[in-house]
This record gives C-alpha cells, structure tokens and sequence, in this order.
C-alpha cells in the first residue's frame, strides 16, 4: 500500500520485454470500487515485491537466494519468483496481507539507472521464460482505453488453464447446507485444476454472512463479483470465459438474459443440485396423501397450505417451475445432477416433453478426507438429526420422528433408563414453530424426562458428532443426494434412514446404513443398531467406505474432468486451452479473441498476431499423466500441466491448503 490507503501492488505482472507493472496500482482499497473484486483473492501471480514477500527458508537459501548480480536492488524479487517457479512452485498474492510501503525511497535518482542495468540481466536470463508472457502495454494495441483494463487483467491470470464464472443463488455455505458443501469442494477441485474461478450470485445472503463466506472464498482463490445484477457496472459482463457454471434452476432464470445477450456462443453447464421438479413432485404427493392432517400440513408448509385454493395454485406453479428448469437444461451445453437416478429422471422428463437432451455427468455430494471422530460406542450416546430447515422435507423428518418413532422407542426399558438416550435437533435457518415447541419435551416418557434438545444452527458439527451413537435421517419425501447421511459417515456415525433418504445414495441396507420406512420398524432398527457394538461398528465403517467409493472429493474431480473433456468437444476456445497446453501466451491471446468477438469490443489484435504462436494443443515435454481415483485401464486420461502433481495432492486431500498455509505469499 502507499499513503493514503491507495494500492501500489496486488500482484505484479512481467512483461515480455522485461519490463513490469503493479497491478491495479493506484486504486484505492477502502472505497469499495467496481474493481476492488480484482485485487481481493489469492491469485498466481508472475512475481511481488520483495518489499513484502515469505519464502520458505529452504526454498530461499537452497536456491542461492537473491542473484548477486542485482544487487544492491531491483529486479532480485522479479528473478526469485521465476526462479522458484521454474522449479515448480507457484508464486500467491495474498490480499489479506498488506503492507505500507514507500516504494524508490532507498536509491533516489540512482533508481533509473539500476532498474535498466539490472533489467538487461533479467531479460538475457529469462529470454525463453518471457516468450511466453504478453506485450507491454505500450507495444499492444489491445491494452489502450477503454479496454485496457481487461487486457491487463487476461495478463495477470495468464498463468491459469480455464476462465470460469460460477452463476448460484447465494454464495455457497458449507456450513448451513450440504449442497454448500459439494459446492465448496467443486470449487476447490477447479482451483486444484488451476481454472481461474469467478463467483457471481442473484443475490446476497442476510446477517452479514455474504461477507464471511466471500472472504473465505477470497481466501482460497476464488474471484467474488457483485451481484448479477451489478455485474455491467463492476465491469466484469463482457469478460471471457471458457465455460459458465449455473447452479440450480432460478439461478438459471434470473441468469438468462446475461447468457443470451453477452455470452451466446459461452459453453453453458447446468448444475441442478438436485432435481427440483422431482422434490417438488414428491411434496405434491405428500399434501394429497396427508390432506386431512392440517395440523401437519401447517406445522410444515405454512397455515395457507392446507387450503384448497392453496393447492391448485401449487399445482399450477408447479408446472411453470418444471418448464422451466427442463427449459435450462434442455438449452444448456451439459446438464449435471448428482445421482443415476436422477440422470434417468431428466432425460426422462426431457423426452417427453420434446427437448433433445444434452449430456448428462452425475458429480454427486463431495466431502474432503476427514478422521472420522474417536469416541468409542460405550462413550456415546444420542441421536442426532441435521438439517437445513429452509428445506421443507427436513421440516417433517423432526415432526414425524418425534411424534411417531420417539414413543416407541422410550418404551425399551434399556432406552427408558439410559439419560443420554436424547433426541439431538441440529439445523441452519429458521425453524418452524413446531420444532421450536419440541425442545425440552418428555416424547412420551414416563419419568418426564428431556428427551428432545433443539440446537438450532451449529457452525461446527464434529464435537457433537462425536457424542452421538446414532444418525437418523427420517424422511418421507425429497430429491437429491442427502447431505446429512454424507456428513454422518464422514465423522463415523451409523445411520439409521428412511428408503427416501436412502434414494440415490447406493447404501446397503445391513452394510451401509439401515432402513425402515414405518414408525415401528425404524423404533427397531434404531434400537438394534443403538445396542449392538459389532453392527455399529460394522454400519460406521461401512459408511466410511461408501463415502469414499461414491462421495469424496476424487470421484467429484472425476466428474469435472468428465465435463471438461465434453466441453473441449464442443467449443473451439475449450479445445485450443487444454490443461495440457504449455503456452500461457496462447492462452491470454485466446482469452482477447474471445472478447473481441462478444460485441462491444474493438481489440486491435495485427500488433499481436506476429508475437504469438499459432493455435495449438501439444503436451509439454515433462508433463505427465493423471488418472482419476476409482478408473481402471478404460478410465478417461487428462494430460496434466507440469508440475501437476500439486492437481494429485490435492484431490481427495485438503484443496487449497498448499496455496494459503500460515500467511505465505510465495508457497509451492
């Protein structure tokens, strides 16, 4: 930072001649302008000042530290990020860090005169390493007003594979909903595959959280724009992007006329979370088959829900949202769901109302590695339930265990006399009042006893996760991948769930979980597993199984793997960036020839086309191959980036720590 809270450097860029510039120097960091989101996130940068830079000593001393031949100064910061790049690490601007610097004070007028010698030396140094780094500014036509802006902006994140903008509701949660979570651990995957990744949402979260989770989300690298609606103003809706990623359906409605208008020709994936029309479809026939319990239908929709009236306009508002989200997917390049199930249900629905079908990948719920917790069964007791209650069927599950299963269960005498045999309610968002009225009561047993505890949210689940005996998942309608049975097994929980619970989940019922559908058989199952050490421990490993064979972070990147090599069938721009494609140069040119064919850009490229090689897509030398986790001899191959083994680290291990451990600036 300079005087005044004004940014000098967020980032710096390296020229192909030599010389550098500051990136977004000038702008100022507390004013909140358009383009403050271009210097808030962890980025990989071509060089920082040394006048704020952390290496590893290792790295530092093990590479001759700075070269002596710029000393005293300049240009010494510039060669050590290309050095320690050259022996595969990665060189972060870390925002979260910042400095007060006054920058030339040390060497006065002598500073023009050092800054040329010292650049003749870095230029004959480097000359292969800066062939593939754009023209400065004053030698490109592309890089004058208006859009020059955008060009140093494709400068500064050359080093990138892909463009992606990222379309939700909100900003993603991970610890309020399980679709957070996937989310999350989508998001990290795509940073591990080294996509520059923009976020965009319809609108802002309540209480000050879109705040909190955008700084998180800065943190791990992840762009954070402003609302969509904003988007024109920040300057960020006529960038390029190689793909864009619409998570759910009113995101898609609320994002069409963007898609239309500014990125007609952009690869399209929709991502339905889950189908919604099917959730929607099995709430419909849960009303009708429980139309004479008002009381219910109450305590669950909302007073109005059980009128007449009420119901139609449900049906009819039904049909509308089912055209439109089979409208979303039938238009987009790939649609994503997250199970086999509802893969089938989509081309299905698809089908039969006349659309033709794009691919279809499933990338169901991804969790990252985590020990499971170490309580042994004799030290647990409890049941727990975990829910987003803005989700209606999560709403019922509580409502229906507590009035149904709970009674039965106090009539064991093992459960009667045991104190810690307790109903644990444990969500995000609001709750109904019939939750609410729930905490604190007896559930029918006869000492009047507590035995229903209502946490409401609880941002961090392990600890009680690691008092509990038992998970139940309890519900009678939905759609998806269910989160809550995910999260159970990955803390080492067995799960006692419904069939509906179950849907889509490819558990076992006796290995994996154990189901039961009526109020009886679940009392027993719930018993069963709550007093059996070998079939607890059998069910919690289980469970930890099934979650890596089916729910981890590497079956997830599997998935986008998957996308990417159809969206690279597909789309021209895709094919000529492949992972594999050595030359960032190519890379940010391709990025300008997309944005001067989105309409409102009049890029002069004549000045670039001698300086940049032709299009192709050819393996670097020392690079490498990856196999997902889980394919066998078939499985599909990925050419991976040099040092690709940072991809291999961190799929199906913790994303995003290398690049952010302590306060590094320069990590590997």
């Amino acid at each position: 930072m300079d005087v005044g809270d004004v940014v000098q450097e967020a980032g710096a860029i390296a020229w192909s001649d030599g010389s550098g510039a500051w990136f977004r120097k000038g702008s100022h960091a507390t004013r909140g302008d358009n383009g403050g989101h271009d210097r808030s996130y962890a980025r990989e940068t071509d060089y920082v000042s040394a006048a704020f830079a952390l290496v590893r000593r290792t790295d530092f001393v093990g590479r001759g530290m700075f070269d002596v031949h710029y000393s005293p100064g300049y240009y010494e910061d510039t060669d050590l990020s290309f050095t320690l790049r050259q022996a595969g690490l990665r060189v972060i601007y870390q925002p979260l860090a910042r400095v007060l610097h006054l920058s030339h004070s040390t060497f006065g007028a002598e500073v023009e005169k050092r800054v040329a010698r010292n650049r003749r030396h870095f230029v004959g140094k480097w000359t292969a390493a800066l062939a593939s780094h754009l023209p400065a500014c004053p030698a490109a036509t592309a890089c004058r007003a208006p859009m020059k802006r955008l060009y140093t902006h494709v400068a500064a994140t050359r080093l990138y594979s892909y463009r992606i903008l990222w379309l939700d509701m909100i900003l993603p949660e991970p610890d309020r909903d399980s679709g957070s979570v996937r989310t999350m651990t989508l998001l990290k995957l795509l940073l591990a595959m080294r996509c520059h990744v923009s976020i965009a949402t319809v609108q802002r979260s309540g209480a000050g959280r879109h705040a909190r989770y955008a700084r998180l989300l800065q943190f791990l690298g992840v762009r954070v724009l402003p609302p969509l609606a904003q988007l024109s103003a920040a300057g960020a809706a006529h960038e390029p992007y190689d793909f864009i990623i619409v998570a759910r359906r009113d995101t898609y409605a609320a994002a069409a006329p963007l898609l239309t208008r500014t990125y007609p020709t952009t690869p399209v994936v929709f991502d339905t979370v889950d189908l919604h029309f099917e959730r929607e479809a099995q709430r419909r026939r849960f009303m009708a088959l429980h139309a004479a319990e008002s009381k219910l239908l109450a305590s669950v929709f909302g007073a109005a829900a059980a009128t007449t009236s009420r119901a139609a306009a449900t049906a009819a508002e039904h049909a509308r949202m089912r055209a439109r989200e089979l409208r979303a997917a039938a238009t987009s390049t790939i649609a994503v769901v997250v199970s086999e199930a509802e893969r089938a249900a989509l081309r299905r629905e698809l089908q039969a109302e006349g659309f033709s079908a794009p691919p279809v990948v499933v990338i169901a719920n991804a969790h990252e590695p985590a020990p499971p917790t170490v309580a042994l069964f004799r030290e647990r007791s409890g049941l727990v339930f975990v829910g987003n209650f803005n989700h209606l069927p999560n709403r019922d599950a509580v409502l229906f265990f507590a009035a149904h299963v709970m009674p039965r269960l106090l009539s064991d005498p093992r459960a009667r006399a045991d104190r810690g045999f307790i109903f644990h309610v444990v969500g995000a968002n609001q709750m109904p009042p019939a939750v609410l009225a729930l905490n604190g009561t007896d559930a029918g047993d006869p000492a009047k006893l507590p035995r229903i505890l209502v946490h409401g949210h609880l941002s961090e689940l392990r600890s009680l996760y690691g008092r509990m005996r038992l998970s139940v998942a309890p519900l009678r309608w939905g759609a998806g991948v269910k989160g809550k049975i995910n999260s159970a097994h990955q803390l080492g929980v067995p799960v006692i769930c419904t069939s509906v619970a179950a849907d889509g989940m490819h558990a076992v019922h006796g290995r994996d979980v154990l189901i039961a559908d009526r109020p009886a058989s679940f009392a027993r199952q719930t018993l069963h597993a709550y007093y059996n050490a070998s079939l607890w421990r059998r069910l919690a490993n289980g469970g930890r199984r099934l979650l890596e064979r089916r729910f981890s972070a590497s079956r997830a990147a599997y998935g986008l793997i998957e996308v990417i090599s159809r969206l690279k069938d597909t789309s021209l721009p895709m094919a000529s960036k492949s992972v594999a494609l050595a030359e960032p140069r190519h890379r940010a040119y391709v990025d300008l020839r997309s944005a001067a064919g989105m309409g409102g850009y009049f890029f002069n490229l004549s000045r670039l086309e001698g300086l940049l090689p032709p299009s192709s897509d050819h393996v670097a030398p020392d690079a490498s191959t990856c196999r997902p986790h889980g394919g066998g001899e078939g499985a599909s191959r990925v050419r991976a980036a040099p040092g690709s083994s940072y991809f291999l680290r961190v799929v199906g291990s913790s994303v995003g720590v290398e690049q952010n451990r302590s306060t590094g600036v320069l990590v590997g």
